[in-house]
């Protein structure tokens, strides 16, 4: 098949093929990339939490006594309550962090909701084996 082919063409199948596996590549690095990110921001989240619950659970929570200083991110207390599938989950930390995908909250039992620039609230799916969340 390749004999029949002119130079041209065969020279541009050999420099496709690389330039298509790349960008495949490069596209695989960039989705587990982000997951992980997420996974990032659920992590923070469970660190504040069993902070809070080593503490004894003080109340009012003050994120700023659980929380580390960083320029990319930004965790605080969430307060708000949300309706997910007939469930009601009430808010106990949030964590922002930019590049910004919604904000992840933490409710008082341990599960992580997302909320949407809308407002939208969804539960959290964490990959079992892997370091990534959506």
């Amino acid at each position: 098949m390749f004999t029949t082919w002119s130079k041209r063409k065969r020279i541009s199948a050999a420099l496709s093929v690389p330039l298509v596996a790349f960008v495949v590549f490069f596209a695989v690095i960039v989705i587990d990339g982000e997951g992980y990110d997420r996974w990032r921001n659920v992590r923070e989240l469970r660190y504040l939490r069993a902070e809070w619950v080593r503490d004894g659970s003080p109340e009012p929570p003050d994120a700023t006594a659980y929380a580390g200083r960083s320029g990319y991110t930004t965790s605080f207390v969430y307060t708000a309550s949300h309706v997910i599938g007939n469930q009601t989950y009430t808010g106990l930390f949030a964590h922002r962090s930019y590049p910004r995908f919604g904000t992840w909250v933490i409710t008082r039992t341990g599960e992580i909701i997302v909320v949407d620039d809308g407002g939208h609230a969804r539960l959290a799916r964490i990959h079992k084996t892997r370091a990534a969340a959506w």
